[in-house]
């Protein structure tokens, strides 16, 4: 009998650094998922010398790849790829709940603070950590600011490299229990504090919206990831099942397909350095349970935009929104003696688009051709704005009061547009208008995604 797809997972979890499994992983359902193992195999070249057929065969190496296609969820965990994809990351709380202190601001002395000296939450909350820097901290050695929690779980934040100010790190996920707090040793009046944020029940107001862009001073950097694949059993037979765990993977892109009348698709493709097989994915663990459909974007949500320079909403009949991350050709990635590519260098980044719009005047038409609404003749300039694509999802985040419905924006505010192919006249059709577009470099940010959400934050560990 055939093995029904239906009960495979597909989850992902972030990376501490290179060659550092992760730890903790978030499932998302998926519409296919083609992420697996490339083991390289070809035949040798043809020998004279004996019978005009192949000889040998060999393997060139193995990579991970190919991707995810999926329906995102706005609700969480979609929040990891995007900044997988785009490398850097900023939270605002709208709607802040109190402040509650937990342990009083200390100095980052190397000291430890056991439970103790931790007031436990009365009930599970998220935990935000404040760190005060009274001036820049070194890049090198890690100065790690280490939480245990929930007796076995512990999560680490790499204070290196940050400037001198008021920083805020968030432990993902509800915690019931604090344990110990290790504090780097950072010469100078450098202070750490704990403290409780809202937790969808005493401040069931809180919503939270994250940026997702490039790392100023490092804009080629993205975070590794981890992914894992459960293959489900033939039935009755609880030893087929299968696991691959796929390790120091990055996000080469991700695509957003926008229609008008369905939910909104993401498509996001991977390039992973190693795997192990799992022979029992059974006793695998997750963070999450699987998100509902509730935080799905809707292409024909009454709030959704499409807007170019000057605010203009465009008539989008279909559209699709994408980010690559280029890597550097992989046979530059190997070196003699190694089966496994030794990184994986992104030489490239865009944002890009492609929209089918309605015809209904000929502005923009013109002055993407002349250079302006009522030009005749062809412009030299190149038609150059900002983008603005506004997705909401069906349904309110829960206890927002006015209504914040779950919602993911796309942003850049230089793109080129160009027109793609002329304006066709065919018979039984509309008038129709296809434009692409590239966001072009800028003095401010290149290009966001922001997400809104009841999640406090996506806190890379040891980042």
């Amino acid at each position: 009998m055939a093995v029904t797809a239906m009960t495979g997972t597909f989850s992902f979890g972030p990376q501490p650094a290179k060659t550092e499994v992760a730890t903790e992983y978030y499932r998302h359902k998926v519409t296919q998922g083609d992420l697996g193992i490339m083991d390289d195999i070809r035949l040798g070249v043809p020998e004279v010398g004996g019978r005009p057929v192949p000889t040998f065969p060999y393997k060139a190496g193995v990579t991970v790849g190919g991707g995810l296609s999926l329906q995102p969820r706005l609700e969480n965990t979609v929040g990891w790829l995007l900044r997988g994809l785009m490398g850097d990351y900023s939270v605002v709380a709208d709607a802040p709940g109190d402040f509650d202190a937990v342990y009083a601001a200390g100095a980052l002395d190397g000291a430890t603070i056991n439970e103790a000296g931790l007031t436990k939450p009365t009930e599970p909350r998220y935990i935000e950590i404040t760190v005060v820097l009274e001036a820049a901290v070194a890049a090198t050695p890690a100065k790690d600011l280490t939480i245990t929690y929930d007796t076995s779980k512990n999560i680490c934040f790499n204070l290196a490299g940050l400037g001198a100010g008021t920083h805020k790190f968030y432990i993902n996920e509800e915690v019931t229990c604090l344990d110990t707090l290790v504090k780097p040793t950072i010469a100078g009046a450098n202070t750490v504090a704990l403290g409780y944020t809202g937790d969808g029940d005493a401040d069931a107001d809180n919503f939270f919206t994250h940026t997702f862009c490039m790392k100023p001073s490092d804009p080629s950097y993205i975070p590794w990831l981890t992914f894992r694949k459960h293959i489900p059993r033939k039935e009755d037979a609880a030893a087929t099942d299968l696991g691959e765990i796929y390790t120091d993977c990055k996000i080469l892109n991700a695509t957003l397909g926008l229609p008008n009348d369905a939910p909104i698709t993401m498509r996001t493709d991977v390039l992973g350095r190693s795997f192990t097989l799992d022979h029992a994915p059974d006793a695998w663990t997750y963070i999450n349970t699987f998100e509902d459909y509730q935080s799905i974007p809707i292409g024909c949500h009454t709030s959704g935009v499409f807007e170019i320079p000057d605010g203009t909403e465009l008539p989008v009949v279909a559209a699709t929104v994408g980010f690559a991350n280029a890597p550097l050709d992989i046979r530059q990635e190997r070196v003699f003696g190694d089966p496994f590519i030794e990184d994986i260098t992104v030489v490239q980044r865009a944002l890009t688009f492609d929209i089918l719009v309605k015809w209904n005047n000929p502005d923009l038409y013109a002055t993407i051709v002349t250079g302006s609404s009522v030009g005749t003749t062809w412009g030299s300039a190149p038609y150059v704005g900002s983008l603005d694509v506004q997705t909401f999802a069906q349904t309110a985040i829960p206890g927002t009061s006015p209504a914040q419905y779950y919602a993911l924006q796309v942003k850049a505010p230089s793109v080129m547009l160009a027109m793609n192919g002329p304006i066709v006249l065919a018979s039984n059709q509309a008038v129709m208008m296809r434009f692409t577009g590239t966001a072009l470099d800028n003095t401010g940010e290149y290009a966001e995604f922001i997400l809104k959400n009841k999640t406090p934050a996506y806190g890379w560990p040891r980042h």
